[in-house]
């Protein structure tokens, strides 16, 4: 009796091989909320200003963690959590925001890409109030003892994002529509 061929064992097993492949085991990330920022720059007529948010949690799924692909995952920010330094404009973006009924901002993951100079490209949707928005976030990423951290910056308007600018005194106060949204998100992997 002949020895089987190598070469169509191999073949035959091709499939296989490429689907176990294909079905990377993913590795959990815990955002760090202690080391992490989500703030926002905005203009209003009375100057710039910004807004920290002093509540962030989140997660990411990645099945590659040299490129990130198959990435998911969420960061949910706390409505009522932004400081700007005026309680009444605080007070005033709760409302906008309507931060009772609707208590989270919630940027959900969709993937990865990678981008220039080692960067990433983040696409997903974020969710302000009841309307969901398609974006592409470029960030930057290090990683540094265990954790993956990820730096970038989202211009956008509130009108994009389902809202009208804040006015207050009949109009004579008003926040531009143009606005950008900051992040330092630090990941630790679980």
């Amino acid at each position: 009796m002949r020895p089987p061929d190598l070469s169509i064992l191999l073949l035959a097993a091709a499939p296989s091989l490429v689907a176990a492949a294909g079905r990377a085991q993913a590795v959990r990330y815990e955002l760090v909320p202690a080391q992490s920022r989500v703030w926002f720059e905005a203009s209003a007529t009375m100057g710039r200003f910004q807004g920290v948010a002093q509540q962030v949690s989140g997660w990411a799924d990645v099945s590659d963690t040299v490129a990130f692909g198959g990435a998911r995952g969420q960061v949910d920010v706390g409505a009522a959590s932004f400081r700007t330094g005026v309680a009444l404009r605080n007070q005033h973006l709760r409302n906008e925001m309507e931060a009772e009924r609707y208590p989270f901002v919630r940027f959900v993951l969709e993937g990865a890409a990678p981008g220039e100079a080692g960067a990433l490209r983040l696409r997903g949707r974020l969710i302000v109030r009841d309307r969901a928005t398609p974006v592409s976030i470029p960030a930057r990423v290090t990683r540094a003892n265990g954790t993956v951290v990820l730096d970038g910056e989202l211009p956008t308007k509130f009108t994009a994002l389902g809202m009208r600018p804040p006015t207050r005194m009949g109009g004579l106060t008003r926040v531009r529509d143009d606005f950008v949204i900051h992040f330092h998100a630090v990941f630790r992997r679980k």
